[in-house]
């Protein structure tokens, strides 16, 4: 999928256009100070993404979900911008992941992506995610923690490895164990709000690379943010910037119980 997909379409009063990323099909209408959001998510191959642009106008499904919204601006430039969900990522590898003392592994993780809508040069209109999210709770506690959206993931140790699929978001993540006994990553906690989302070559969208140091039987790890993309896409292109810029680091609580 390559950035020229997240580039800006003429959508004529009257007229729609029909979008394809994996699951998801949204189809978006300009009518008289209206905006018509019609999302039907449908089976099919994960991997596919198209554009239809100047579709007529259907009835939606009866299963579909409309969002409408009123707008006093005449204007017909239209844009999708792939961003990073408005709250923490949990993330399981499919197996659990032994890392020894004094030892740091990266994996390759994907977060779930949400589409924001933007009319004209950057008014948004809202978003929605590309596949419904599940929820979870971690935390020390059921009262002390934090809801996060809940992912599986094969936690892959070689970029090679990792499927591409458009409606995801990959992590470069090094997890580095301070600790003086082994510890058993079953699950992973990602600050995508800290999180840009870069378009590569190859069509794959990433995140800024981040580490996470862990010391002895602690839920909470040193984060550090790099700048830029990371080394695998390099000269990969800027699509949309962190929900809460300017966290890069700090302590954050990557590694707590898991309540479902």
């Amino acid at each position: 999928m390559p950035s020229a997909f997240w580039s800006e379409l003429i959508i004529p009063h009257g007229r729609a256009v029909r979008i394809r990323l994996g699951p998801l099909v949204v189809t978006a209408a300009r009518l008289d100070n209206e905006w018509r959001i019609i999302r039907d998510a449908v089976g099919g191959n994960d991997s596919d993404v198209s554009i239809q642009e100047n579709v007529p106008i259907e009835e939606p499904a009866p299963n579909a979900k409309v969002t409408r919204y009123a707008t006093a601006s005449k204007t017909e430039r239209f844009r999708i911008v792939p961003v990073l969900p408005d709250r923490s990522v949990l993330t399981r590898p499919e197996h659990p992941i032994s890392i020894l003392p004094r030892t740091e592994v990266r994996l390759y993780v994907g977060s779930p992506l949400w589409i924001r809508f933007m009319q004209d040069v950057n008014d948004p209109l809202g978003e929605l995610p590309a596949s419904p999210p599940k929820e979870a709770w971690v935390g020390s506690s059921t009262r002390d923690g934090e809801l996060c959206y809940a992912t599986k993931t094969y936690g892959r140790l070689h970029r090679e490895d990792v499927i591409l699929r458009p409606h995801r978001v990959m992590t470069s993540v090094a997890i580095n164990n301070g600790a003086g006994q082994p510890f058993v990553c079953d699950h992973v906690s990602l600050p995508v709000r800290r999180l840009s989302v870069f378009a590569s070559s190859e069509g794959r969208l990433w995140t800024e690379p981040i580490s996470l140091e862990r010391s002895a039987d602690e839920e909470f790890a040193k984060l550090d943010v790099s700048s830029g993309p990371p080394e695998e896409a390099r000269g990969a292109t800027l699509l949309s910037g962190p929900r809460d810029a300017g966290q890069r680091g700090g302590r954050f609580r990557a590694f707590g119980a898991l309540f479902e």
